[in-house]
């Protein structure tokens, strides 16, 4: 199946150490450069520098620069200090996954039934939920496994390297740096509070249908500010419709107006798309020890899922031999149960059912996973090099089991990531191997 991005990361394994740094530029003595994998805590922190300080290197030949850009400098202006304070974010993973993406777009009937995932956990836990805002309840759902539209990140790169080489020994592990400051819009950190991130989250509480005319109607104007009410009277469709579309979106204001507890509220209709950061609020014990945020994610363009399907369905060589070989059982009026029409009626229907469900989550999944991408950062580690792109840090298998013992010396480790009881207990049995447990018999 074609991609419709080009998404190609810059995979960083290694660090750039020179033996002299910082030098005036007139300074003409030769300085040389050495090159380590990532290997130990110290040289992914350095790799990170690197990466944010946009460091480069001009003239490779035998390891001699000409020039090393001074660290903590940008381009355009741009300070390291302006960087940190627009937020730089980390996403740690074991193993080289096709999309980073939130677990709702991992399957079609989570996306389908993205509604019903809200009711039940609001009804099986409504003590533990009592008086917590939707962002704060899809916050608590996402530390426990549940799927939502939110996807993990944290402002503290030592826990994103922890996920990264906790697991999958035999697999090399990855690290994601996240900013929104080299996107075309200035996308802020938002609160829980905030009203795009309000809307964003409720946008869960309406119903697949409902999603969807959303998304067909107002996605040619997701970067418009008008309000969403206004503009349905300029949409030119059947009264028919329009009654469809102000009743999804009558839906949405009220469960807006029920979260922030007031009426008469004017949202954006940019605010329904894109992707926002959110730093969340110290509700649950590993929101504060993971340093969590998290990136919300609006409509997730499933108008042109719709559309991209319904042209695969048409195009589909399988599907075109079924069509004609039913039109020919027809012609010849082969209407028995189990005959050559019945048969073909049927596998016509299950094969559009599967070109559906793998053609329509893809797209979904591949427009999620682009809104991540273009929120990487740029790195070029050679000056005038084609070897640059969105960068993301790569922990080769082999080191990851030792960078897993430095980071428990500084304090990073299971217990500390899960603060929960049942993780403590797991964890000290597995940090203290050498001790015999009774097993009670």
């Amino acid at each position: 199946m074609n991609s419709y991005f080009d998404d190609k990361y810059l995979d960083v394994e290694q660090a750039l150490f020179p033996s002299r740094e910082n030098a005036p530029k007139n300074d003409t003595k030769t300085n040389y450069y050495a090159v380590r994998d990532i290997q130990s805590v110290p040289d992914y922190l350095h790799a990170i520098t690197d990466i944010l300080s946009n460091r480069y290197i001009i003239g490779l030949d035998d390891h001699e620069i000409t020039n090393f850009e001074n660290a903590f400098t940008l381009p355009d202006g741009l300070k390291f200090k302006d960087m940190l304070n627009r937020g730089i974010f980390f996403r740690g993973e074991s193993a080289l996954y096709k999309y980073q993406m939130p677990g709702l777009f991992r399957n079609l009937g989570y996306v389908e039934h993205e509604n019903d995932l809200i009711d039940e956990i609001e009804i099986t836990s409504a003590e533990k939920l009592e008086n917590r805002s939707l962002f704060d309840k899809l916050t608590i759902m996402q530390h426990y496994g549940s799927p939502t539209r939110i996807l993990d990140i944290t402002s503290n790169a030592l826990i994103a390297l922890y996920f990264a080489v906790s697991s999958d020994f035999n697999n090399d592990g990855y690290i994601y740096l996240l900013s929104a400051i080299q996107t075309e819009h200035d996308i802020k950190i938002k609160t829980p509070n905030d009203l795009e991130v309000i809307v964003k989250s409720v946008i869960g509480k309406l119903t697949f249908s409902q999603k969807e005319l959303l998304s067909r109607c107002f996605d040619q104007y997701r970067d418009s500010d008008c309000d969403i009410r206004e503009k349905i009277s300029r949409i030119h469709v059947n009264d028919k419709k329009r009654d469809k579309i102000k009743n999804a979106v009558d839906k949405l204001y009220l469960l807006v107006e029920k979260e922030m507890k007031v009426t008469n509220v004017t949202i954006p209709i940019n605010y329904m798309f894109g992707v926002n950061f959110v730093k969340p609020y110290r509700i649950d014990p590993r929101v504060e020890h993971q340093s969590s945020a998290f990136l919300i994610f609006g409509l997730e363009k499933l108008d042109v899922a719709q559309e991209i399907t319904e042209e695969r369905i048409q195009k589909d060589d399988e599907l075109q031999d079924l069509n004609n070989l039913y039109k020919r059982a027809v012609e010849e009026e082969d209407y028995a149960i189990g005959g050559t029409a019945f048969k073909s009626s049927s596998q016509i229907k299950e094969r559009k059912k599967e070109i559906f469900e793998n053609s329509y989550i893809s797209q979904i999944q591949e427009y999620v996973n682009h809104q991540v991408y273009r929120l990487s950062i740029l790195y070029s580690p050679t000056f005038g090099d084609r070897r640059s792109g969105q960068a993301r840090l790569r922990i080769k298998s082999k080191y990851k089991r030792q960078i897993l013992d430095e980071l428990a010396l500084e304090g990073i480790n299971g217990s500390m990531i899960y603060p929960d009881i049942t993780h403590k207990i797991e964890n000290i049995r597995n940090e203290n191997s050498y001790i015999e447990y009774d097993d009670g018999n």
